[in-house]
């Protein structure tokens, strides 16, 4: 009986230390969300710039009609609203763009001159939070710039 309860025990101690870090599984998950937010980025990037060169030519435009400014200013503002999601974006720690963890990877070899944005001391479950905010940004952006497209 002593025995039976011996190796059950240490059968509990084994599962237990095989069982994922749920600290980990939160990381991954927000690692996903940042990975999805930083290819809407990557879809929007060339039309935000299209917008710029259409307000810069707007800029130049001599009689500015009422839209024209209202245009500019619309585009004004979403270009705010993309500089500051790429200055505060931040990634997870432990996890590269393609959401695989790096924690334990051999970096030589590797560039790694991108910026990665500022780095935060933050609980597993504000990680998460944040990065869905960073994504519900980045959309935002996406459909202010939709918006603009389908005018």
């Amino acid at each position: 009986m002593r025995n039976r309860q011996v190796s059950l025990g240490l059968l509990i101690v084994l599962l237990l230390a095989c069982g994922s870090d749920p600290d980990h599984d939160i990381l991954h998950q927000a690692s996903d969300i940042h990975n999805e937010a930083v290819k809407i980025e990557g879809e929007i990037k060339d039309q935000i710039e299209s917008l710029s060169r259409l307000k810069a030519m707007l800029e130049k435009k001599e009689g500015l009609l009422p839209e024209d400014s209202s245009m500019i200013q619309r585009i004004r503002d979403i270009e705010r609203s993309h500089q500051w999601w790429q200055d505060n974006h931040v990634e997870v720690p432990g996890f590269g763009h393609d959401g695989h963890d790096h924690s334990g990877h051999d970096h030589s070899g590797h560039d790694h001159d991108h910026d990665h944005g500022p780095q935060l001391e933050v609980t597993a479950s504000d990680m998460l939070l944040l990065q869905k905010e960073f994504r519900d940004s980045i959309l935002s952006v996406r459909d202010r710039v939709n918006a603009l497209k389908d005018r």
